[in-house]
């Protein structure tokens, strides 16, 4: 019994890291993919947006933005070298 409960919890983990995958990357590579997260799960999408901005790029962001025509915040700031 013990040992179904533990192949069922990394079964569950697995897929949860996989679908989290598949996610990220359609926002990765979709601009219309994030307009749909931007629309339906905004907090996902503003996460997306905060771990790309943590590693240095906050183009997609910027570049989102414009396309949609909502004000983006940091569009003034000088960018980091």
């Amino acid at each position: 019994m013990r040992a179904t409960l533990i192949k069922a919890v990394l079964f569950a983990e697995v897929g949860f890291i996989g679908a989290s995958y598949i996610v990220w990357h359609r926002m990765n590579t979709s601009q219309d993919f994030r307009y749909y997260m931007h629309k339906k799960w905004p907090s996902v999408l503003e996460g997306f947006y905060k771990t790309g901005e943590m590693a240095g790029y906050r183009q997609a962001r910027i570049e989102d933005y414009r396309t949609w025509g909502l004000p983006h915040p940091f569009e003034d700031l000088p960018k980091k070298n």
